[in-house]
């Protein structure tokens, strides 16, 4: 594809000298510049996604696994400070419910909240096995 651009004689040498009009310097710039910004915009965009899959996100059952389960002895609402186990868990709050028992089987219904309250808390109920509860008689025991 050729470009037109002027000629013009210079006078010291007695050749044609070609040159760009102000127009399209003007276009070359425009279209240098909205590249030069997409990409910038690309990057940041990137870059902040990047950020948010970095954090992490706690769910209950991450939390049941570092919490020994010694701790769900007690039945009632409970609470856990996560602060002692990372800095990363400092942003959450973490209870759980302990309820009766069937069997030797306890229910504990664990939650996760983010501490500024953004967002929706995450809940999950699972049973622990705790063998010679006072609660519950054993299968074939007295109390059937």
């Amino acid at each position: 594809m050729h470009t037109k651009t002027h000629s013009k004689l210079c006078r010291s040498t007695g050749t044609f000298v070609r040159a760009f009009t102000l127009l399209e310097v003007m276009i070359a710039c425009f279209v240098f510049f909205l590249v030069a910004f997409s990409v910038l915009e690309l990057t940041t965009r990137s870059l902040a996604a990047a950020k948010a899959i970095r954090k992490p996100r706690l769910d209950p059952g991450m939390l049941a696994a570092l919490v020994s389960t010694n701790r769900f002895l007690e039945e009632g609402p409970h609470s856990l400070d996560l602060s002692a186990l990372g800095e990363e868990y400092r942003e959450y709050q973490f209870s759980y419910l302990v309820e009766g028992s069937t069997n030797d089987l306890f229910r504990v219904t664990l939650e996760v909240a983010p501490v500024s309250g953004a967002g929706e808390p995450a809940r999950m109920s699972t049973y622990f096995y705790r063998p010679g509860s006072s609660k519950s008689p054993r299968f074939g025991g007295p109390g059937l």
